[in-house]
């Protein structure tokens, strides 16, 4: 009877669990950051900038609705798209991100760049996905560069694709010197330059570079939340990954990494809901300082 009852207990404990991991993969997070910068041009202080990334063919209700919602109450400024909104290698894999994207362009001025999961996509299809987000009037910016102008002031935005060389699970492939100029150019003058790049584990290199913000996603906020110990695993299953999830600072460079918005392969999802991110920049204005 001991035995049954320690069996039967096992087996609703393991039950909950699974209806517990479902519900986690559902609830939709907003997590607010503010960046600050004396590099900012003035006329952008106070801009808000929503950023996905991860979608991965995953709806909020039909359509998407509630993540509209959610990006719609926040009222962002623009959208920056870190990559990973389609599932490559699944049938209709890119269905919910072509909605989503038909949404957006149509109220926000949207810029998108590659993750892995496009990279391999247009491997499989070619360009098709791409080229029609590009008709929604989205910047789907593959290894390009956009300015983007309030006033007379402007900033510029780069989207990074790196190529599936550097994605690998269980190899870290070394990241050469000049890898980035290589792709898409050394930086251009003293413009303040947001750099979306999906993976973020090179960002000491994307800083050398001279990104002054970076964008970034791929981690899916190690999957599985631990508390005393982290983020426990990356998508090359690496563990407890170094770059992971929300704000890391290196220099007078900033990277906010989201923890993404759906999930593939195996839906897991621990402690680490998925997450729309809104980020508010803020122009650092310098100290003055008198001398009698």
């Amino acid at each position: 009877m001991t035995i049954i009852f320690l069996i039967g207990a096992i087996l609703v404990v393991i039950i909950a669990f699974i209806f517990w991991m479902h519900h986690e993969l559902d609830c939709l997070e907003t997590t607010y950051y503010t960046i600050e910068s004396k590099r900012l041009p003035e006329n952008f202080d106070g801009v808000h900038f929503a950023l996905l990334s991860d979608l991965h063919n995953k709806s909020f209700g039909e359509k998407n609705v509630r993540l509209l919602s959610a990006i719609k109450r926040a009222k962002p400024d623009f959208i920056l798209v870190a990559g990973d909104m389609v599932t490559a290698k699944e049938k209709n894999g890119s269905k919910a991100g072509l909605a989503l994207m038909e949404q957006l362009g149509k109220q926000y001025d949207v810029f998108y760049a590659r993750g892995n999961h496009e990279e391999k996509l247009f491997e499989i299809e070619g360009a098709g996905y791409e080229q029609a987000v590009k008709k929604m009037g989205v910047y789907f910016l593959n290894n390009e560069s956009v300015l983007l102008s309030r006033g007379e002031q402007s900033i510029r935005i780069t989207g990074l694709s790196l190529p599936l060389k550097y994605f690998q699970k269980f190899h870290q492939t070394a990241f050469p010197a000049g890898q980035i100029e290589e792709l898409i150019g050394k930086k251009k003058g003293d413009r303040f330059d947001i750099l979306i790049a999906h993976k973020p584990a090179h960002f000491p290199e994307y800083v050398r570079w001279g990104a002054d913000f970076v964008v970034s996603g791929h981690v899916h906020g190690g999957i599985l939340y631990l508390p005393y110990f982290g983020r426990v695993i990356s998508p090359q299953l690496e563990l407890f990954p170094k770059f992971d999830a929300g704000v890391f600072t290196l220099d007078k460079s900033t990277l906010v990494i989201s923890r993404g918005l759906g999930s593939h392969s195996i839906p897991i999802r621990i402690h680490n809901r998925p997450e729309l991110v809104i980020v508010t920049m803020k122009k650092v204005f310098s100290e003055n300082v008198s001398s009698e």
